[in-house]
């Protein structure tokens, strides 16, 4: 799959969720929907509703979230019930919990918006599909609307028994730390011109790899030179495309516990913040084998490609479908993306995606 948006769009106002959880309340001010809310689903909503926040409800063309496997929490929940209660006197509530467009649901009700509203369920695809629904849908929309896409995911000491089960994220004898997370942002026809103040991030130094103020070696600037390649981007200093198939290394750790919280409405042309614009995106697998610019060559771009892997940064957001939108809006929302053009490649899952940006 590649796509190629037919005008320029724009993303705005990222906000993300990781480990670290913010104060809910200031922003989800329903008490009894605080209450009824599942962790996943707290998450996700307060990402949709910070993204928003701002933005008239009438401007708002659709809400697009994805996920990989949903609210699973809530998910177990009411199938550990069924067979608890033998088919009787069954609590609805996590039933309702776990449909996966619960989030973009809450979202509309919450702000009014009567507007486009899906869900995609399509593992780490369902990321991509939702930012091509989304350039789809403003394709018909005034230059004024947005569309606010997000994603989320979460990880449950169940994900981990079935994970290790099926072997994913298996690297030699050992598993990569899982993950989990919540991102949204805007996706806009129109340049972004209003620049704030990007609201700081809480950040947890909890895991090796976080963010501790070190500058993170994932930032690659230069061409994405390469050799042939029959495997995915690996960990090294310079966006080279080796080739052979080793993996980042492994972790005894299953459970990740390092993250953080932040929004930021940072786009724009004024202090120096250059608006942000969606390219392309594209299957990781349709990266030309012998290239000496792969993502180049991929876009059909003349120009160097900043390289940003999400591997590099499995230590410190860990493993799950939904690692590129999060570390897409940390990303932003901490102001590391270059100038210029910057491929983020989700080499983590197995049916990953490229995202390109210009800056």
């Amino acid at each position: 799959m590649l796509f190629i948006p037919h005008k320029h769009l724009y993303i705005s106002g990222t906000s993300y969720v990781s480990a670290d959880e913010p104060d809910y309340k200031e922003v989800i001010t329903d008490a009894n929907s605080r209450r009824r809310m599942g962790r996943l689903l707290k998450m996700a909503v307060w990402c949709g509703l910070k993204s928003l926040d701002g933005v008239p409800s009438e401007r708002v063309a659709g809400i697009i979230t994805s996920t990989g496997a949903g609210f699973m929490k809530d998910t177990i929940s009411f199938g550990s019930s069924i067979f608890d209660r033998e088919e009787t006197l069954l609590n609805p509530s996590p039933f309702m919990q776990s449909t996966f467009n619960t989030a973009s649901g809450y979202i509309a009700l919450i702000r009014k918006i009567h507007a486009y509203n899906t869900t995609y369920v399509q593992q780490a695809d369902g990321f991509a599909a939702s930012l091509v629904d989304a350039a789809m849908l403003l394709d018909d929309a005034g230059e004024g609307n947005v569309a606010l896409v997000g994603a989320f995911d979460e990880v449950t000491p169940e994900v981990d028994v079935i994970r290790q089960r099926l072997g994913l994220y298996r690297v030699g004898d050992g598993f990569l730390p899982l993950g989990e997370g919540a991102a949204a942002f805007l996706l806009s026809a129109a340049m972004p011109t209003d620049v704030s103040e990007s609201c700081p991030a809480t950040e947890s130094s909890a895991g090796p790899g976080g963010d501790d103020g070190s500058e993170s070696g994932s930032e690659r600037g230069g061409d994405a030179n390469s050799e042939c390649s029959t495997g995915p981007l690996q960990e090294s200093e310079s966006a080279s495309w080796p080739c052979d198939e080793s993996g980042s290394e492994s972790s005894s750790e299953h459970l990740h516990e390092s993250g953080g919280t932040s929004s930021s409405s940072l786009n724009g042309t004024k202090d120096g913040n250059a608006a942000l614009r969606f390219c392309g995106l594209a299957n990781l697998s349709d990266l030309p084998k012998c290239a000496e610019n792969p993502i180049a060559e991929l876009f059909g771009i003349n120009a160097g490609v900043n390289v940003i892997s999400c591997a590099d940064h499995v230590e410190s957001l860990g493993a799950f479908r939904s690692l590129l939108p999060v570390l897409l809006c940390k990303l932003i929302s901490e102001q590391k993306i270059p100038d210029g053009y910057t491929a983020i490649v989700d080499d983590v899952n197995e049916d990953g995606v490229i995202v390109l940006l210009h800056k």
